[in-house]
């Protein structure tokens, strides 16, 4: 996920959240519109919001830090949620990241429901490395999606594995499958890592079938497949994956000594020699094979 801005909601977006929904909007749209209106907030709040939109607009984003600073110090009993939002996300464009967080967390200590905030907590959470806590904001986020966006899933499946919750990822990103099937590599290649750190990769071969099926040219498709069948031991379907990836698509020097080694562990000598001549043809430094 690349620390961009282009996630952040600009400054007072009720409009914009609101017209994204139907014209009959779930509870949980008219919930967040009714969150991100600014026109329910007390009238000093309104101030404060319109004063730093205004100089948004004119790009004086370190002038509209101050005044929704300001207006925290002016009124430490009139706390708002818009208010933190706002400028936890003024503060994450300019990789103020902790100090985003922690508006950001306030935010939505202020408000449970504000979906906005819990997605872009999750991003700057993320950001910073502590990945635990990132899921738990990414599935919060999700569950209070009004267009229930597979990314914020994904993404909640990415921070697990990254904080070194594998079971719980493959989880997350078998439920997301289940839901939402479609042959996206990205996800595939976090059900495989997921599914090898946690030591259940047979679970899933069913899935990378269907990921082939869907995907018959596409040579990234099949080498994820024998991956997966490598790494739950069935090396003849591995090396017999691996040969349709490589008539997609020329293979690389590791993915030939991978291979060659497939196909030495299925009793195939004469054809891993092949591919390790081939391999050996190739540029590229010396792999572990080589050396020994």
């Amino acid at each position: 996920m690349a620390r961009a801005t282009a996630w952040l909601l600009p400054l007072l977006t009720a409009a914009a959240v609101a017209s994204a929904t139907a014209s009959e909007p779930s509870a949980l749209a008219a919930r967040q519109a009714e969150l991100t209106d600014p026109a329910g907030a007390p009238g000093a709040v309104q101030r404060a919001l319109f004063a730093a939109g205004a100089q948004r607009e004119r790009g004086e984003d370190a002038a509209a830090r101050s005044t929704l600073r300001r207006y925290l110090a002016d009124h430490p009993d009139q706390d708002h949620h818009l208010v933190r939002y706002h400028l936890g996300n003024l503060l994450a464009q300019v990789d103020s990241l902790d100090a985003a967080r922690e508006q950001l967390e306030t935010a939505v200590r202020l408000a449970p429901d504000l979906q906005a905030a819990w997605r872009n907590l999750a991003e700057v959470t993320y950001a910073v490395g502590d990945f635990a806590p990132a899921a738990d904001a990414f599935a919060r986020a999700a569950a209070l999606d009004p267009e229930g966006l597979p990314e914020l899933r994904y993404y909640e499946g990415v921070a697990r594995l990254q904080a070194d919750q594998p079971d719980r990822a493959l989880d997350v990103i078998s439920a997301l499958l289940d839901d939402r099937p479609r042959p996206d590599l990205d996800w595939h290649r976090v059900l495989l890592a997921a599914a090898v750190a946690a030591d259940r990769a047979p679970e899933i071969t069913a899935r990378m079938d269907t990921l082939t099926r869907a995907r018959p040219d596409t040579a990234a498709a099949w080498l994820l497949a024998a991956r997966q069948a490598q790494a739950a031991d069935d090396y003849p379907r591995a090396a017999a994956l691996m040969a349709v990836a490589g008539y997609l698509e020329p293979l690389d020097r590791n993915e030939r000594f991978l291979l060659g080694d497939l196909c030495q562990a299925v009793g195939a000598p004469a054809r891993a020699a092949g591919h390790y001549e081939a391999a050996l043809a190739l540029d590229g430094e010396p792999t572990g094979a080589e050396l020994d």
